[in-house]
């Protein structure tokens, strides 16, 4: 049984696909398994699949009609043989060492769940650094797993799975999978229902896992179902305000504050460059989500106070619905990131 199975979804992955499996066979470390599930793709990602499999005995190979990232990982899941398992998504890479790390911590603590930092990589030229949510590295024992939940459940920021490694007996012990009907934030709920059977935790400080963010990835496109993944996942997540938290209150409010600025960030959105979109369909997406029920009765919930400036200056003309002043506020506020952005661009050039 091999220590590590680690679960790669790929679907079309084109040129990344050559430094996301090169990043995992580089590492020293070498008792895993690499499974490799080609969701029906469409480009040579399956012909780089078997040239891979064929140099390295730790890749067993997997080819399905294509039903989304979520139902390739699941099935990974049924296949996965080691004693932990760690989701890597096709377009990303982890560091040199990374498994070692894992390995070695895993290895003294005997956690169900290991976390770590991670990096998000615009365009290749710039480089966020994103924190979990802790000072230092810490191991959480079964009296504060429910501690871990909450913050997760209202934080909106412990919801990637690739600075994550998840004990393998929790996950099929308790038959746990990703929603293959959402397809945004279905990895925060996979989180949460992880942590709800858990009983250990560690997080390590250690920037291991880079998270590839460029223009023709999929969360950067425009999909008017997000609207619908938004409201699905937060439902889904009042189901656990009273699975994790001391204080349902606090933890409702705190909640309502994620989702309101996740809603006006789909109008945001609307105004992205690289999404070019006619203005009718502009125009009706942004009307669609001002009339939404749902997403009013968050809007009437939310406290100013918990908002920022920009949010709540959006969410009054939300409430007003009124389009046209959404339309010029978005323009200057979009004018003016543009215009940083490239002041930005400038400086790094020298």
């Amino acid at each position: 049984m091999p220590f590590i199975s680690i679960i790669i979804p790929v679907y079309n992955a084109g040129v990344y696909l050559n430094q996301c499996i090169g990043s995992i066979l580089d590492n020293e470390f070498d008792d895993y398994e690499l499974i490799l599930v080609d969701d029906g793709s469409t480009d040579d990602s399956w012909k780089t699949i078997k040239k891979y499999e064929k140099e390295s005995v730790k890749i067993r190979s997997f080819r399905k009609q294509n039903s989304g990232v979520s139902d390739a990982r699941n099935y990974g899941i049924g296949k996965a043989e080691g004693t932990y398992i760690y989701f890597v998504d096709s377009d990303d890479w982890i560091e040199p060492g990374t498994l070692t790390q894992i390995f070695n911590h895993l290895h003294d603590s005997k956690c169900d769940l290991l976390l770590f930092d991670y990096k998000r990589v615009i365009n290749r030229n710039k480089v966020i650094y994103a924190k979990e949510m802790f000072e230092q590295s810490i191991i959480i024992d079964k009296q504060d797993i429910k501690a871990l939940g909450n913050r997760c459940l209202t934080s909106g920021t412990m919801n990637n799975i690739g600075n994550k490694v998840y004990r393998a007996e929790i996950i099929t012990k308790n038959n746990l999978r990703f929603d293959a009907n959402i397809k945004s934030g279905e990895d925060w709920l996979f989180n949460l229902e992880f942590i709800r059977y858990s009983s250990k935790a560690q997080y390590v400080e250690g920037y291991y896992y880079n998270y590839r963010l460029n223009e023709n990835s999929a969360t950067n496109k425009f999909n008017q179902g997000k609207l619908n993944d938004f409201k699905m996942v937060h439902f889904k997540l009042l189901e656990y305000i009273n699975v994790f938290s001391q204080d349902p209150h606090e933890t409702t409010k705190i909640l309502q504050a994620v989702f309101v600025k996740r809603y006006l960030d789909l109008i945001k959105r609307c105004f992205y460059a690289n999404y070019d979109l006619d203005e009718k369909v502009r125009k009706d997406y942004i009307s669609k989500i001002l009339n939404d029920a749902e997403v009013r009765k968050a809007f009437s919930r939310v406290k100013n106070e918990d908002l920022d400036t920009v949010n709540r200056i959006l969410l009054y003309m939300a409430k007003n619905k009124n389009y046209f002043a959404i339309y010029l506020f978005n323009k200057i506020i979009y004018s003016r990131l543009v215009q940083q952005l490239k002041k930005i661009t400038r400086k790094m050039r020298f």
